[in-house]
């Protein structure tokens, strides 16, 4: 339900049809929307607000924004609590990726990436409060992706030019400092899940892995396109 950019080039490669933006007039829902946000965040407004950051916030909502939105849709795809529940028990929600979006707000206002790691655990939080709402609604089946390895992002390796060598990695040319923050929201967003799988046993929450993903893509760039499509000549 909750459908990104990377999995709409995905659902083309499959010749699945792209889902409508939640907001589009005169479509239908009846296979899915995407709440999707450009540069939408995990966590609210007022969070980068409180801590001065409100002008490196350029989105028009957060994660929890899509979710008011889910719910102004509902009477528009089912008539009932119980005909919603069934609906959502049969579909696939896919949350995120979310955090990205927070770690740029915090970057762009040059915060020391030691300052940025103490915005990981409220980001995480607020995902797991994002995922608790789903499955309140009657979800089973969530994808929950992790975010990308940030030090590889072209606009960082732009901003932090004149970092030393040390900086980066040897194979990857990769700011590390700043693919150790991917990592660490990665690793905290799968305890996070897992304890959402012990607090929801007949729920299924699957972990997306876009780092090793997109860290292969940088390693072996020549090789792109079988990595992604290995079943091709």
């Amino acid at each position: 339900m909750i459908f990104p950019w990377l999995w709409q080039c995905a659902a083309q490669e499959l010749g699945l049809p792209l889902l409508p933006p939640s907001k589009a007039h005169n479509a239908s829902f009846h296979r899915g929307a995407n709440f999707a946000i450009t540069g939408g965040t995990s966590l609210d407004t007022s969070f980068f607000e409180a801590r001065g950051m409100r002008h490196t916030v350029w989105n028009s909502g957060s994660l929890h924004t899509q979710l008011k939105w889910f719910e102004d849709m509902k009477p528009s795809i089912c008539n009932s609590p119980k005909e919603c529940r069934d609906l959502f028990r049969r579909s696939l929600f896919i949350v995120g990726e979310f955090g990205g979006n927070d770690y740029a707000a915090a970057l762009g206002a040059f915060l020391p990436v030691q300052k940025v790691h103490t915005f990981v655990p409220h980001i995480v939080d607020s995902i797991g409060k994002g995922i608790e709402k789903l499955i309140a609604e009657g979800a089973v089946e969530l994808v929950v992706p992790g975010v990308l390895p940030i030090g590889c992002f072209p606009v960082y390796l732009s901003i932090f030019l004149k970092q030393q060598p040390e900086m980066y990695g040897p194979r990857s040319g990769c700011i590390k400092d700043l693919n150790t923050l991917s990592w660490v929201h990665n690793a905290l967003l799968q305890r996070k899940i897992a304890e959402l799988r012990k607090k929801h046993p007949g729920v299924r929450i699957m972990y997306a892995d876009y780092y090793t993903a997109v860290t292969q893509f940088v390693l072996h760039a020549d090789n792109w396109d079988h990595l992604i499509f290995p079943g091709k000549a």
